[in-house]
This record gives C-alpha cells, sequence and structure tokens, in this order.
C-alpha cells in the first residue's frame, strides 16, 4: 500500500507566512504588497507586522486570502549589539482572532491606529527563557501557532534557546537575513530542535522589510480549499513543504518501504535522519541534475530502537543547480 507523505491535492497553494508591511517597519502597504504577492502566483499571505496583531482581511478575494498574525519580539536589556533577541511569529487559527498574551514592547509607524481593535491582556514579557516560554504557552492555549523566526541571527550560539518549546515551527530560511549578511540557513538549529524531541516544522520567508527583500521565497499548502479553515487545518497538519527554489511534485512510500520522490531539477535529494541513517541522491551527485529519486527506508527502520521510537523521523532537503533549497517537514515514525 502507497503511504503519500504530500497529499494528493489538485492544486497546491503558494503562502508566505512572515510579511511586513509599512504598519510597522516593511516598505510597501498590505495594498501594495498584495498586488506584488499575486503578481507572483501567491494566493494567500500572514502579514505578520512587529508586535501588535491585524487583521487584513480587507484584501481578501476569491483568489487571494490574508491570515491574521503578527511578529512579538524579546530582546535582553543593557547589551547594546551584543543583546541578544527572540522573534516569534503568532498566527490565529480563527480569522480576526485580535487577541495577544502581552503588551507590545514598542509600536511602529502605523502600528498605532490598529491598537484599539486588539484585546491585549495586561501583562509584559522580559526577555528570559521562561518568559518566552510562558508567553508561547499561553499564546498557543488561546488559539494560536508559534514560530520561531530567523533563529541563527538572535546572538544565541550556546543553545540556551534549546529550552524553548511548544513551538509550531521554525525558519530553515529568511532571505531579509540573507540580505543583511545573517546566517540564513538555520538548518542545523532546527535539526537539534528536533533530536531533543520538539516537533517542528520547517518556514521558509522573505520577511519582506525592505523593497529588495521580496524574492518569493514560499510555503506549498496542501489544503482543500483556499479557505481559512482549510488553510489552517492544513498548516496544522504538516501538508505542505517550504521552498526559495526548487519544487517538489510528489513525495510517498511504497509498499517496499521505498520513499519516492519527483521534484523539479535538483542536484541532490538528501536524507537527514534523528540517527546516522543519512543519503543523498545520486550518491557524490553523479548523474545530477535529477527530477526523481528512490531511497530504501528499511535501513532506517531497522535501526530504530526502543529507546528512539518516540522521536524518530527523516525528512529531506533538495537543491536545485543555483544551490536554492526545499524542505519538506519531518515524518515522525507514529505516522507511517
Amino acid at each position: 500500500m502507497i503511504k503519500h507523505l504530500l497529499p494528493q491535492r489538485q492544486r497546491y497553494f503558494k503562502t508566505a507566512l512572515h510579511v511586513h508591511t509599512d504598519v510597522s517597519d516593511g516598505f510597501w502597504s498590505p495594498e501594495e504588497l498584495k498586488s506584488c504577492f499575486k503578481e507572483h502566483g501567491f494566493s494567500c499571505v500572514a502579514f505578520s507586522d512587529h508586535n501588535l496583531i491585524t487583521d487584513q482581511s480587507q484584501l481578501n478575494d476569491e483568489d487571494f486570502l490574508t491570515l491574521t498574525s503578527y511578529e512579538m519580539g524579546f530582546q535582553e536589556e543593557g547589551n547594546g549589539w551584543y543583546a541578544r533577541n527572540v522573534h516569534v511569529n503568532v498566527l490565529a487559527k480563527e480569522p480576526g482572532h485580535l487577541w495577544q498574551a502581552g503588551k507590545p514592547p514598542k509600536l511602529y509607524k502605523n502600528s498605532p491606529q490598529y491598537l484599539d481593535k486588539v484585546e491585549i491582556v495586561d501583562k509584559e514579557y522580559p526577555y528570559s527563557m521562561d518568559s518566552i516560554n510562558d508567553f508561547i504557552a499561553q499564546t498557543n492555549k488561546h488559539g494560536f501557532l508559534c514560530t520561531y523566526n530567523h533563529p541563527m541571527n538572535n546572538m544565541m550560539y550556546r543553545d540556551e534557546d534549546m529550552v524553548l518549546d511548544g513551538f509550531w515551527g521554525m525558519e530553515v530560511f529568511n532571505n531579509d537575513a540573507n540580505l543583511c549578511g545573517h546566517t540564513y540557513y538555520c538548518d542545523e538549529k532546527f535539526q537539534k530542535f528536533l533530536m531533543y524531541g520538539k516537533r517542528v516544522f520547517p518556514i521558509i520567508s522573505d520577511d519582506c522589510h525592505s523593497q529588495k527583500s521580496f524574492r518569493g521565497c514560499a510555503m506549498w499548502v496542501g489544503a482543500k480549499e483556499l479557505t481559512y479553515e482549510a488553510m489552517i487545518e492544513a498548516l496544522e497538519n504538516g501538508d505542505f513543504y517550504a521552498t526559495n527554489g526548487p519544487q517538489i511534485h510528489s513525495l510517498y512510500i511504497d509498499e517496499n518501504r521505498v520513499l519516492h520522490i519527483s521534484c523539479t531539477e535538483a542536484m541532490s535529494v538528501g536524507l537527514r535522519s534523528h540517527c546516522n541513517f543519512n543519503k543523498m541522491m545520486p550518491p557524490h551527485g553523479k548523474g545530477a541534475p535529477i527530477t526523481q529519486a528512490k531511497i530504501d527506508l528499511n535501513p532506517w527502520f531497522d535501526s530504530i530502537t526502543e529507546e528512539s521510537r518516540k522521536n524518530a523521523f527523516f525528512r529531506l532537503v533538495v537543491i536545485d543547480p543555483q544551490g536554492n533549497r526545499a524542505y519538506t517537514r519531518p515524518y515522525w515514525l507514529d505516522e507511517l
């Protein structure tokens, strides 16, 4: 029996989950960004301006859907350019759910005009891992999904953020970080979170602080239809892949436990897992570029011990001839 890891849908919706407008520190207005995103084939955008949740549903039409969102920042005080920080993207599961767990640490540009529309808990969240965990827990409890944004440009190189819990997603690539000279691929941080037993999904974003940062990084979401409910259901289920270039057409495991992938031209399809079972196809790049690959998963299944069963996973990274990447979500043993 074939197990499809990416759902078979007539259509996948090109989606952006981390986008700034001139409501906070972005370059374009929400209306201008909608036009730009639609021109580049996007169907769904979460306008996640800084520190204050906003509803941009006035932009919705039959071909375009907005998701209610914001990005909350936590920054260490008194350490100047060496201050550590954590940014959490918050996505509402219900449209127009304008609630947030704490006060905005700062309001930008046009944010104040939206302030009276939001129900804000009268609480401040200082920078600490315990404080951020409390914010995430309260936010999740009230019906939101939290993503760890650009985790490698936050001055935390000693893994103290491994205690953070409750994230739904983590950015594995952020194009604004790329343009600013930061570490923009965060694959190793993502792998560490998975190895710590945290079930997070990979997210890729443009961030869109400036005009130059729009490059079409996308989440391709396999929702049943372009509605708020269907998109959130697909995101919660992990029915998507994240990319800044390559596209994945199909992904499934056959009855012999062989993994099949079909994609646009790739120099490599790499499999990473919870253990030392890692594969690259084609081996040593021989025969690249490729558009299809097969990986025998039987050694991966055989490697799983009783101790590792709970957190056993594998995932794929597709790299195209330009060096751009597509990430599948991790697939855990108890889902297969």
